[in-house]
């Protein structure tokens, strides 16, 4: 594919779902023609990992911030989702968070983070989420915050690799 376009073009002419895992170390460079392909194609999810990486309390690219503040589903037409994830909450611009619907939220034992989710989400939410144990962490819906928070266990599938010294078979078609 030479360009956003031929992709475009060829996703909508292929049925089924598709995932896409796009990495470069130049990310930071090609962030804003990412978010503009997102918002281009619509009806996706945009990954985000480490968003404090491309943004900062002071500073978010435009096309970040386009998908951010214009780029969601809504009834009338294809929108993209973004899920930002951050190491240090308070670390990320405020149109992502200020957009955001839900949390999650693994231990933490920075005092700042404590203090930014505090304030953000609310004294229960923050509660000892110092001492959560592992794999474990709290949920709020930003959305309806008389939803009760909930607190979950990260469950990780076993491995479709199989066992040291047990090979697997070929697949044949009968």
């Amino acid at each position: 594919m030479e360009s956003f376009e031929q992709l475009d073009a060829y996703l909508r002419a292929t049925p089924g779902r598709w995932r896409i895992a796009y990495t470069n170390e130049q990310l930071d460079e090609e962030i804003e023609d990412l978010c503009r392909a997102a918002r281009a194609l619509g009806d996706c999810l945009l990954v985000l990992e480490e968003a404090d990486m491309f943004c900062s309390p002071s500073f978010i690219p435009r096309e970040l911030y386009n998908l951010v503040q214009y780029g969601r589903p809504r009834p009338s037409q294809r929108g993209a989702h973004l899920l930002a994830t951050s190491r240090s909450p308070h670390d990320v611009n405020r149109a992502l968070t200020r957009q955001a619907y839900e949390i999650y939220c693994f231990t933490t034992q920075e005092p700042s983070d404590l203090k930014y989710l505090r304030d953000y989400v609310g004294d229960a939410f923050a509660a000892d989420l110092e001492t959560l144990p592992p794999l474990h962490y709290r949920y709020q819906n930003l959305w309806d915050r008389t939803r009760a928070i909930e607190e979950r266990e990260l469950t990780i599938p076993a491995s479709r690799n199989p066992p040291a010294g047990v090979e697997e078979a070929e697949p044949t078609i009968a």
